[in-house]
């Protein structure tokens, strides 16, 4: 039989939160000073008979831990906790969230940015007649070329490696801001250090020689273009290079490794706050 035998007022869980990821809730608790272990249930109704009436989610004594099981974005779920104090089980109200992927990715694409200045750059040089193409323009492509297909010369962007390299506390770059609709995004990440692999193709190698000064020259005038999209430390290394057996004819190649720093940034939205109310405990 249910009876009120402590009418003591204690929240019983502090927080409940959508992680942005999707599928996952965080719950914060804030059991009685005499509970030994505790009991979380879940389910879709919010009615819960006793410590063993739906699914259990956690059991222990932790204060904090995320629920990933069979969670469906978009679908209310209910927890309410059961605290053991050695003689009886202690419980109150269900409380309620719904699950969400809320993430936007708000990195830097490196490779597009550099790939689109440089369809840019060289579309510029041939309308100004500085250089020409066979076909009017230079592809400039993320994938080696389709030998049999291509109409040389040619320009690819590679990326050779994309790897975090400065890291903050917590993985936060900034500060939480609080949006015109209440909600807070939290903004994760790191510096990443990217590195490029620019390569023009030509079947010439004189010709070789002025699209690697064109691409060079290119780069350098869109350092402030780079600069303003947060792409820092900006370094460049030319070289040459020749193929005379893999190709039916010898290909002349001029590579730029592009190396910098940009934003890995994961802009998570959120409820300011969802919190239980001050809510009187029950023994079973």
């Amino acid at each position: 039989m249910l009876c009120c035998r402590d009418n003591r007022l204690i929240i019983m869980i502090a927080l409940l939160t959508s992680i942005s990821s999707g599928n996952a809730v965080s719950v914060l608790l804030n059991p009685p000073s005499t509970a030994v272990k505790w009991r979380i249930l879940r389910n879709l109704t919010g009615v819960f008979a006793d410590q063993n009436s739906a699914t259990l989610v956690y059991e222990g004594n932790e204060r904090h831990f995320t629920d990933i099981a069979g969670l469906d974005n978009g679908i209310v779920v209910f927890y309410q906790p059961f605290y053991w104090n050695g003689s009886v089980w202690s419980t109150a109200p269900a409380k309620s969230i719904t699950p969400g992927l809320t993430f936007v990715d708000r990195s830097v694409d490196v490779l597009s940015l550099v790939r689109d200045r440089l369809d840019a750059g060289f579309a510029g040089l041939v309308a100004r007649g500085d250089l020409t193409h066979p076909r009017g323009n230079f592809p400039v492509l993320t994938a080696s070329p389709q030998v049999e297909d291509a109409a040389f010369p040619i320009v690819t962007v590679h990326l050779s490696s994309d790897s975090d390299d400065v890291r903050f506390v917590g993985d936060t770059l900034h500060d939480d801001v609080m949006n015109v609709d209440e909600s807070v995004s939290e903004i994760n990440g790191w510096l990443s250090q990217y590195s490029l692999e620019i390569v023009v193709w030509s079947l010439n190698g004189d010709e070789r020689k002025a699209l690697r000064a064109a691409m060079k020259t290119i780069l350098i005038s869109n350092l402030t273009v780079f600069s303003s999209n947060e792409m820092e430390e900006i370094s460049l290394q030319f070289s040459d290079q020749e193929d005379f057996e893999t190709y039916q004819s010898p290909m002349y190649t001029g590579h730029c490794s592009l190396r910098c720093l940009a934003p890995t940034v994961i802009d998570s939205s959120g409820p300011a706050v969802k919190s239980t109310d001050t809510i009187g405990t029950t023994y079973w």
